[in-house]
């Protein structure tokens, strides 16, 4: 059986980082907004991901090239 899908948009500003999730089965929307470093982020999907614990996650990053270095700090986790 697969997992059903929390998708997970994500948009950065200097300040905060914004996010939203949408339940692919139930439609229900959640949104946080948590400090702008790798560590904020993780702890938000992981308060998600035990709301949900038979999900999986799809995360869109709403970037410019000035904002890179959000996704490169993902890069010791891939």
């Amino acid at each position: 059986m697969s997992k059903s899908i929390i998708y997970v948009g994500i948009d950065v500003d200097d300040n905060s980082f914004h996010g939203a999730a949408i339940n692919d089965v139930t439609k229900e929307i959640i949104e946080f907004k948590c400090r702008p470093n790798i560590k904020g982020l993780l702890n938000q999907l992981d308060k998600i991901a035990k709301e949900f614990p038979l999900y999986s996650f799809k995360i869109c990053y709403e970037g410019k090239s000035s904002e890179l270095h959000v996704l490169n700090q993902f890069n010791p986790i891939r």
